[in-house]
């Protein structure tokens, strides 16, 4: 994760997302960003309602105010229970600091994105 963060870094100075299948590898590209200070670029990529509580609180310990928070809950296919499941997310979601939420409604398939662009 390092050798891409600074290849981002050295080569932009756009924001960027940090995201792998795993919650340590994130927050490890997380700890590093802050260590050479790019606090202000990164964005988190992402959480979920279902995430566990150490992925939030490792996001509150390293201050990431710029996360994806994904509509994504088992069971919530249509649009009405993709914003429910957000919606009774937030609440989390603001007690890791995070202050700039990016909800993505998320496309699961081509049948899906009617659903998407609804919620």
């Amino acid at each position: 994760m390092e050798k891409f963060i600074n290849f981002i870094s050295d080569n932009t100075e756009a924001p960027f997302l940090i995201d792998s299948p795993s919650v340590d590898v994130k927050i490890s590209g997380v700890k590093y960003a802050m260590e050479v200070g790019l606090k202000r670029r990164i964005v988190y990529n992402s959480i979920i309602p279902e995430s566990e509580p150490k992925e939030l609180e490792a996001i509150k310990e390293a201050g990431v105010e710029n996360v994806i928070v994904l509509a994504y809950k088992g069971g919530a296919i249509t649009s009405k229970d993709r914003i429910k499941a957000v919606m009774e997310f937030l609440p989390r979601v603001e007690e890791a600091g995070i202050v700039k939420p990016i909800i993505d409604t998320y496309v699961f398939d081509i049948p899906s994105l009617s659903l998407a662009t609804k919620a």
